[in-house]
């Protein structure tokens, strides 16, 4: 968790919550994934009546549920699938 930006071509620094700060470095192809707002869309029918978790939630659950639907097709939601499933 924190900020970054670009301080040279394939060169980011990033600054942590406490204040101290990384370089991380990228090969040849760099791939900048910022993170979404999770939200529970209501033009989805019954969708905020089911009271779902986001991905927040899901992660601090302490087993893994029976049944799960993961909606998002994103990188998000597709590493998230994976992990799910992986646990079981």
């Amino acid at each position: 968790m924190g900020s970054g930006r670009f301080i040279e071509p394939k060169t980011l620094e990033a600054t942590q919550q406490d204040g101290s700060k990384r370089v991380l470095r990228g090969g040849e192809r760099l791939s900048s994934a910022r993170g979404k707002h999770a939200i529970i869309d209501d033009r989805i029918p019954g969708l905020v009546s089911a009271q779902p978790l986001t991905h927040v939630e899901a992660l601090e659950l302490n087993v893994v549920p029976e049944h799960l639907i993961v909606l998002g097709a994103g990188y998000v939601g597709l590493e998230f699938a994976q992990a799910m499933r992986r646990y079981r």
